[in-house]
């Protein structure tokens, strides 16, 4: 049996294969971030430890992400990066209904759920105005892209340093 420090390095040595895998078993996976853009950088981490210990607290084993974006600031477009979490779950329900209330006490706009069955799909938990709260878009299928393409898109994650995106080529 692992003792729980090593239960958090094997967590921690996961990858886009291990999320994968958790997918293709079955399980449900949920994508949050506890940064805001008008928070400074110091106010942003404490945000995201903050955020870790409340994914724990609920049981899950956040896995450590990236997510890169471009905003538009006043006309001229901007590549920001955050601080995310991977979590995954064998109880989808459990998983969607917290992961949204993270979302919700963090004030992201949004967050993602995946889930080979449902696809991945972006859930509004904020005031953004292109998603509205309680709003579900869907996004795609349950498959990871990743490579050059991935790399050039305005909208991916990173886990390490691979980017990685759902959905399929054509999406």
């Amino acid at each position: 049996m692992l003792s729980f420090q090593n239960y958090l390095k094997t967590i921690d040595e996961g990858g886009l294969s291990r999320v994968h895998g958790h997918l293709e078993r079955g399980k449900a996976v949920g994508i949050v971030s506890a940064d805001r853009g008008d928070k400074s950088g110091k106010e942003n981490k404490r945000r995201s430890k903050s955020l870790m210990r409340r994914l724990r607290s609920k049981g899950y084993g956040p896995k450590k992400i990236s997510g890169e974006y471009i905003e538009d600031d006043d006309g001229k477009p901007r590549k920001v990066k955050e601080r995310s979490f991977v979590v995954t779950s064998d109880d989808h329900a459990r998983l969607h209904k917290d992961i949204k209330q993270v979302g919700r006490e963090y004030n992201q706009d949004s967050v993602l759920t995946v889930s080979k069955k449902r696809g991945s799909s972006l859930h509004g938990t904020g005031k953004s105005g292109w998603i509205k709260k309680g709003e579900v878009k869907r996004m795609g299928s349950s498959n990871i892209r990743s490579g050059k393409k991935v790399e050039k898109s305005a909208f991916k994650s990173r886990i390490k340093s691979k980017p990685f995106l759902f959905g399929d080529d054509d999406e």
